[in-house]
C-alpha cells in the first residue's frame, strides 16, 4: 500500500512537471518573440492545438507510469512538504526555457540560416514592419515572406517534437532513461506516437492546413527539428543526476527528533 501510494504521488508530480514545463516553454516562446520584435512565431490557434490535443494524450498516459526502482528505499516524505519545492521549480524553468528558446530559434533559423529560405539578416527580420516592397531576399523571397506559414510551421513542429521528448523524460523523476526506459509505460509510448501522428496529419491535410495555417516540411527542416529537440533529453538527464545527488544527501541526514 505504501509503495502504491508513493507511485501515485510520483505520477502526480510527473503529470504536473510535464504540463508546467511545457506551458512555461510556450510562454517563453511568445514573450521572447515579442521582446525581439519578431513576426508572429506561433498563432493562437496553434497554441490551442498544442495545449488541447498534442499535450493531452501524453499527460494522461503519465498516470500509468510504473513505480520507480528503489522508491521504497527513500526516506518518508514530510507531510508538510510542498508538492513543488525550490529545486523542482528550477527544473521547470530550465526545461521550459529551453523549449521556448529552441522554438524561437527554429523560426529565426528558417528566416536567416536556412539555405532554402530568404537568408535575411537578423536586423531585417526584427525590422520586418519596415520592409520595402521592392526588397528581394535570397531564393527570390520578398516582403511577403514575413507572413509565410513555413517558418511558423517549423516553430510549431519544433515545439511539438520537444514536448514529445519531454513527455518521455517524465517517465521518471530522478532515474536516468538508461535505467528506466519509456517502454516501461507502453501507454506513454503509444500516446506520444498518437500525438505526433495527429500533428503530421495536420501538416498534410489540406483542410487543417487552412485552419491552422501550416504546411508540410521537407527532410532538411525535419533534420533541423531533431537537432534542436534532442538536447532536451540530455538537459533533463543532467537535472535528474543533480536530483539524485540531492536525494542522497537528504537520505544521509539523521532524522529529526520526534
Amino acid at each position: 500500500a505504501v509503495e502504491e501510494g508513493r507511485g501515485i504521488y510520483a505520477n502526480t508530480k510527473a503529470f504536473i512537471r510535464y504540463l508546467i514545463s511545457s506551458n512555461i516553454g510556450e510562454v517563453v516562446c511568445v514573450f521572447l518573440s515579442v521582446l525581439l520584435g519578431l513576426p508572429e512565431v506561433l498563432s493562437p490557434v496553434a497554441l490551442l492545438w498544442v495545449n488541447l490535443v498534442t499535450d493531452g494524450l501524453p499527460a494522461t498516459a503519465l498516470s500509468f507510469n510504473p513505480v520507480e526502482p528503489g522508491i521504497m528505499d527513500r526516506p518518508p516524505r514530510d507531510r508538510n512538504s510542498a508538492l513543488v519545492d525550490g529545486w523542482m521549480l528550477v527544473r521547470y524553468l530550465v526545461t521550459g526555457t529551453y523549449v521556448g528558446v529552441a522554438t524561437v530559434c527554429a523560426y529565426i533559423w528558417w528566416m536567416c540560416g536556412n539555405a532554402e529560405g530568404p537568408r535575411m539578416r537578423f536586423g531585417q527580420l526584427v525590422g520586418h514592419l519596415e520592409c520595402d516592397k521592392n526588397t528581394v531576399f535570397a531564393n527570390g523571397f520578398g516582403c511577403d515572406v514575413f507572413s509565410s506559414v513555413r517558418p511558423t510551421t517549423l516553430a510549431l513542429s519544433t515545439l511539438v517534437t520537444i514536448e514529445m521528448f519531454n513527455a518521455l523524460n517524465a517517465i521518471t523523476e530522478t532515474e536516468s532513461l538508461a535505467t528506466m526506459t519509456p517502454f516501461a509505460n507502453p501507454w506513454l509510448v503509444s500516446a506520444v506516437i498518437g500525438s505526433f501522428a495527429q500533428h503530421l496529419l495536420v501538416l498534410s491535410w489540406p483542410v487543417a492546413e487552412v485552419v491552422f495555417r501550416v504546411t508540410s516540411l521537407n527532410l532538411a527542416e525535419w533534420r533541423f527539428i531533431l537537432y534542436v529537440s534532442l538536447p532536451i533529453v540530455a538537459i533533463d538527464e543532467v537535472l535528474k543526476a543533480i536530483s539524485r545527488r540531492i536525494e542522497a544527501k537528504r537520505a544521509a541526514q539523521p532524522p529529526p527528533p520526534p
